[in-house]
């Protein structure tokens, strides 16, 4: 076992171990503990500007707080605490002429993230998580005329991931964000032969479990967003001519995500709880202005308090989880054509208080859900179409959503 100094500053950690670089056999275990604590402020810059190119133009922005990478062979134990307490900040900026092939940014900014995958081998992990600064991830792409372009920026207090097969996973997340989180996203594109993607998604705290073969989960999380801030994702798209436009804002105060496949799965079993509260606001807005489109342009918005989502294949599910929202969740969601386009307008918002969500196929599901919402939660969603193919829109708003659902097979 190996023990870090807490006095790191944007530390990152890398653990790999492969059997065949171990004469050993069996693979023996792999036990980390780490500790890191980042005090000062994170910032990066990219600033990109190419008048022509013949094939494609990629870029990348990243700044990250603490960072841990945990990668086995064998068993895994992993014990993770990290700590941030400065300014995590993200700026991209893009500028194409003339591109042949597809334009890409991509921006994010992270305080603390974790993520520990193993395989063939029991994976057991802890992980505590606390970030109090703010995030902010701000992404400017701007395009004369290309392909295709992609645009996608992310911000988030805390993030962690634990993948595992052939083996039993046990995982203890806990999480607590004390600090405001921004992920800006725009996109002016001028023409575009195929696609506009232009993405925004900004949450407090993310965890997600996922294991493969025969392998039995148990899942416990504690999750908090402190009151008196904001998560916040904007995704702004102006686009002159385009084939398909996806433009998408996803917001979160907490969020925690199980899939499972051939085996039992318990989230929020008796001794290591599943608990969610967020009092920060939450606000997730998609604003797309197109002159002419030709396939399908889908502007969607959403944002939860809590959400829970528990989705297992080959094996019983069980589901234990309190959720308390007090933040007010607000999405909006708008499509403005001003050209004759003719294609298809899908605009969609949807603003949840707590949403847990679980699914089993070929196994039985039971479950125990609490849920108490006092925040206000709205959505709206504004078209305005000069002429288009057709239009589809919707306004989804909900304190308290719990949705259960079983199937005997995969083809029921």
């Amino acid at each position: 076992m190996r023990t870090l100094t807490k006095a790191l500053l944007g530390a990152t950690a890398m653990i790999a171990v492969s059997p065949q670089a171990l004469a050993e056999d069996p693979v023996p275990p792999t036990s980390v503990t780490i500790d890191q604590v980042n005090l000062g402020d994170v910032w990066s810059n990219i600033d990109v500007r190419v008048d022509w190119a013949e094939d494609r133009v990629d870029a990348v922005g990243t700044s990250v707080g603490n960072s841990v990478t945990g990668l086995a062979e064998g068993p895994v134990s992993a014990k993770i605490t990290q700590q941030s307490r400065g300014a995590v900040e993200t700026q991209s900026r893009v500028w194409t002429g003339e591109v042949g092939n597809e334009v890409t940014s991509n921006s994010s900014a992270i305080a603390n993230t974790s993520v520990i995958s193993g395989q063939d081998g029991d994976v057991f992990a802890n992980v505590n998580q606390s970030a109090d600064g703010p995030v902010q991830a701000v992404n400017q792409l701007d395009a004369e005329r290309t392909w295709a372009t992609t645009n996608q920026t992310t911000a988030a207090s805390n993030v962690s991931e634990v993948t595992a097969s052939d083996g039993t996973v046990t995982t203890f997340q806990e999480q607590h964000a004390d600090g405001s989180v921004l992920a800006y996203s725009s996109s002016n594109v001028r023409d575009v032969d195929g696609f506009a993607t232009n993405i925004a998604t900004a949450a407090g705290n993310s965890a997600t479990n996922r294991n493969n073969n025969s392998g039995d989960v148990y899942n416990g999380a504690v999750q908090t967003t402190a009151d008196y801030t904001a998560i916040t994702a904007i995704a702004d798209a102006n686009i002159g001519v385009a084939g398909d436009i996806t433009n998408v804002a996803s917001a979160a105060g907490n969020q925690l995500t199980v899939e499972n496949t051939d085996s039992i799965t318990s989230v929020g079993a008796e001794g290591a709880e599943t608990f969610q509260s967020n009092g920060a606001s939450v606000t997730a807005a998609a604003s797309t202005r197109v002159a002419t489109f030709n396939g399908i342009a889908h502007t969607s918005a959403n944002g939860v308090g809590n959400s829970v989502s528990v989705d297992s294949y080959g094996g019983d599910t069980y589901v234990d989880n309190i959720q308390r929202n007090s933040g007010d969740v607000n999405s909006i969601a708008a499509l403005n054509t001003t050209d004759f386009s003719g294609g298809t307008g899908v605009t969609t918002s949807s603003a949840i208080g707590n949403s847990v969500s679980a699914s089993a196929t070929q196994g039985g599901l039971g479950g125990q859900v609490s849920q108490f919402n006092s925040g206000n939660t709205t959505a709206r969603t504004v078209v305005g179409a000069t002429h288009v193919g057709s239009s589809v829109s919707s306004a989804t708003a909900i304190g308290n959503a719990a949705t259960f659902s079983t199937r005997a097979n995969a083809g029921s």
